[in-house]
């Protein structure tokens, strides 16, 4: 009947259902349904059969959409949001962008039909012509962290930035002056600036970025010490990583010489140079406290290879006093010892002491009294060779006659047979030379050489020997003289040698040994050569004998003639009276 075997239906744009009849007939509702009306008298498909090509209201279908928002044009960058199989009739919302992609998905589950899908239109809403970006570059620091050191003076600093857009440059900022500025930098990634070849001292950093739209960011500011130890290796401690302000336990090593373990907290917040000023070798360990103060802390002290059957701690060359160092452990050859300051420590053989008394007395004075005296045993012979000892007065005499000697020569035995071997570092530098004029004389002239002597140390006056020796080839001294003189830091001499009447012809050495020192034991030589020729003596006396004859023969001869006489009259007395003497006396020449 009418209604029954509904086979397709539609609904158009005015919300009308239409529904067509097994038979044919197509029915219209204006109301969802309730009430219908058929639309005509004759059959839809002109009696050809069931009506096709329309969506069965029964059919399941499937409508679902997925979209994207992207900064690249091939959308590369980023992912689809929405799904496919969960409609939900609202609409997408993504991220306002400049490039956009959709996906649209359409299906049915009737097997004999195709689904189509056709007139998509998509709203939306332009935010802007062009991408807009106004909040400024975040930058973060990543090393060095704050207060910490470098030992090398080469360091990285790093940092990471975000921000929505390009970032068109960044700088780094040294003590407020920009440093450097790299232009090719990659945001969300570690970013670095090297500085290399640093001054030991702080610097306070920090870095600036600028964006593509002009947005600028800056960090924090930081500081960082440079702090240079790259003559030292093995424990010394690691400062890029430590607080240099407040380094507990700083060590410092040489790890074939020794090391310091500073027992106090050390502040090197400010820079310092440690291979400047802190010196580790075999035996020796310093730090000038002068330039470092910040170092002049108390310590352990570790001297490395050592000897010594009893090594004692020296200070400034002199035994250290217990007030100042402390003896640890020795093991090894390891030697430990603490101290409460700093200067120059090394290690010696703790002296043998000898108790043994050595004693002298004397005959009574006056039958009432006694001269003695009592001596303690003689130390260690010193690097200078010089033993010592103190002797005190016994007697009962008021006169105190006759010490005994407090000091004595020695010859020094180092525990290291290297040292053993005497290597005099002179004080003095000394310049010998003889002249070239005075490379060739004979024996009646005398030598002439000139000296040039330097205190290297410019330890102010002192006073010197300096012993002369003229040797011949055959290594024969000719001729010796000494002489004492005192120089203060430096010192020009010119000495001049007669040399003795029997000095053959040949080649001479002058040599000058300078003794210098308290005992005088050091020395430094100088020499240069010469020659002695003779020459053919003239006899210019006799020469001058001759020459005389001579001339008093030709005045002879000339005086037999009268006219050269009286010439030679004329021109005496005019040389002789005076014109006044010649008026006066009116004495004139005579006619001839």
């Amino acid at each position: 009947g009418e209604g029954e075997h509904i086979k397709a239906g539609a609904v158009d744009s005015n919300d009308n259902i239409f529904i067509i009849e097994g038979d044919e007939d197509v029915w219209k509702s204006i109301d969802s349904g309730t009430g219908w009306t058929k639309v005509n008298d004759s059959d839809f498909n002109g009696g050809n059969g069931d009506a096709k090509g329309m969506t069965a209201l029964l059919v399941g279908t499937d409508l679902t959409f997925q979209a994207r928002s992207c900064e690249l044009a091939n959308c590369s960058d980023e992912s689809f949001s929405g799904s496919y199989t969960n409609p939900s009739g609202e609409n997408l919302s993504v991220s306002a962008n400049r490039y956009f992609q959709y996906k649209a998905s359409f299906s049915s589950d009737a097997s004999d039909m195709t689904p189509k899908l056709y007139n998509v239109s998509i709203d939306y809403t332009v935010l802007s012509s062009e991408p807009s970006d106004s909040e400024a570059p975040a930058i973060t620091l990543i090393s060095p962290t704050n207060n910490t050191g470098d030992n090398d003076g080469d360091i990285t600093l790093s940092y990471n930035i975000t921000d929505d857009s390009d970032i068109a440059n960044c700088s780094l900022i040294i003590n407020d002056v920009i440093n450097q500025t790299d232009s090719n930098v990659t945001k969300n990634m570690t970013q670095e600036f090297m500085l290399n070849n640093l001054t030991a001292r702080i610097y306070m950093w920090g870095v600036n970025c600028t964006d593509s739209f002009g947005n600028e960011g800056s960090s924090e500011t930081r500081q960082f010490s440079a702090i240079l130890t790259t003559e030292f290796s093995g424990d010394t401690t690691d400062l890029s990583v430590t607080d240099v302000s407040n380094i507990a336990n700083l060590i410092i090593e040489n790890i074939s010489a020794g090391k310091i373990v500073f027992q106090e907290s050390v502040d090197l917040s400010s820079g310092a140079n440690i291979d400047g000023n802190v010196s580790i070798s075999f035996n020796s360990i310093e730090i000038s406290t002068d330039t470092l103060p910040a170092l002049n802390k108390s310590a352990n002290v570790y001297v490395y290879s050592l000897d010594y059957i009893d090594p004692t701690p020296v200070l400034n060359s002199v035994e250290c006093p217990s007030s100042i160092c402390t003896e640890i452990s020795y093991e090894n050859g390891t030697f430990v010892f603490s101290v409460t300051q700093f200067s120059v420590y090394s290690t010696k053989e703790t002296p043998i002491n000898d108790d043994s008394s050595d004693s002298t007395s004397q005959p009574s004075v006056g039958g009432n009294c006694y001269n003695e005296w009592t001596c303690t045993g003689w130390s260690e012979c010193t690097s200078e060779n010089i033993q010592k000892r103190t002797c005190s007065y016994i007697g009962t005499c008021n006169v105190h006659e006759d010490k005994p000697k407090e000091t004595q020569d020695c010859i020094y035995i180092s525990s290291e047979p290297e040292k053993n071997i005497i290597k005099l570092e002179p004080v003095f530098d000394m310049l010998l030379e003889i002249p070239t004029i005075y490379k060739d004389i004979s024996v009646e002239d005398d030598l002439v050489v000139i000296m040039k002597l330097t205190d290297i140390k410019l330890s102010g006056k002192s006073d010197i020997i300096i012993n002369f020796k003229i040797i011949d080839e055959d290594n024969n001294i000719l001729l010796e003289r000494s002489e004492t003189i005192a120089v203060e830091n430096k010192a020009n001499l010119l000495r001049e040698f007669e040399l003795p009447e029997n000095t053959k012809d040949g080649l001479y050495q002058l040599e000058a040994t300078l003794f210098y020192g308290n005992n005088y034991e050091l020395k430094v030589v100088g020499s240069d050569t010469f020659n002695v020729k003779r020459v053919v003596v003239v006899n210019y006396n006799l020469i001058i004998i001759v020459l005389f004859s001579v001339i008093g023969t030709i005045i002879y001869i000339a005086f037999k003639q009268r006219k050269i006489k009286y010439i030679f009259m004329k021109g005496i007395k005019n040389s002789i009276i005076d014109k006044k003497i010649r008026r006066k006396l009116e004495i004139k020449p005579k006619k001839s």
